[in-house]
């Protein structure tokens, strides 16, 4: 199963267009996966920052932590963590809880557009 955290949608950025392209990716491969997302699904502005917005995007990421958190019971050896950015502001307390809990000792992977960890 791969537990993917796409990026926030921006308006002025092409993020969406590249969620689009990875879940398709992941439907042609035949590849299980379930997407972390926010209620923020309406395109958004950056106010404040240059590349993402310095409020918004930690708020985002720190939900998409939150749901994965809560689904962590479904985490099981094999998986895959996919994030778009690893610049992820849930993974710190996403592998905190993964180890408290034993998930340490499973074998999962965590990737970004083409790097392994």
């Amino acid at each position: 199963m791969i537990h993917y955290f796409p990026l926030q949608n921006l308006e002025n950025r092409d993020y969406r267009m590249f969620d689009q392209e990875m879940q398709k990716a992941f439907r042609e491969f035949n590849l299980p996966f379930y997407i972390y997302s926010n209620e923020l699904t309406e395109a958004q502005e950056i106010k404040s920052g240059w590349v993402m917005d310095a409020v918004s995007h930690p708020v985002h990421c720190i939900e998409q932590a939150k749901d994965f958190l809560q689904r962590l019971d479904t985490v099981k050896s094999g998986d895959v963590l996919f994030f778009n950015d690893l610049t992820h502001f849930g993974l710190d307390a996403m592998k905190y809880a993964g180890f408290m809990r034993d998930q340490g000792r499973k074998n999962i992977r965590i990737c970004s557009r083409g790097n392994v960890y």
